[in-house]
């Protein structure tokens, strides 16, 4: 199973997500990671925000086989993640497939707290 840090499915779009809504929004502190993960959260999972939209549209963009080989893999790093993280088991039918997408990418967006 690859670690959750080594899944490069949507990052970049996820970073070019982050780089634009910290230009749009100067007057945040984002070096701050509350701030930051504030920020994540309202502009990356809500619904409605850029980050759903790119969690509907994934599939469009990067097509089927893509889209379908890395939800795999997103799904087993998730659980691994999500125990680390709240030190419990993720299920399978806890989240959807599209609530699972949304999730990987918020949590992918929280990762790159300390590269920006």
């Amino acid at each position: 199973m690859r670690s959750f840090n080594h899944i490069t499915f949507l990052e970049c779009e996820i970073k070019d997500i982050i780089t634009n809504i910290i230009k749009e929004n100067p007057n945040i502190n984002y070096k701050n990671k509350d701030d930051f993960n504030k920020m994540v959260y309202t502009n990356i999972y809500t619904e409605g925000s850029v980050g759903n939209n790119l969690a509907i549209n994934s599939f469009n963009k990067k097509g089927c086989e893509e889209f379908c080989n890395n939800m795999k893999i997103i799904f087993d790093s998730m659980k691994s993640y999500w125990y680390e993280e709240f030190n419990e088991e993720l299920s399978d039918d806890m989240l959807s497939p599209h609530e699972l997408l949304k999730t990987y990418i918020f949590c992918k967006a929280k990762s790159f707290y300390n590269s920006i």
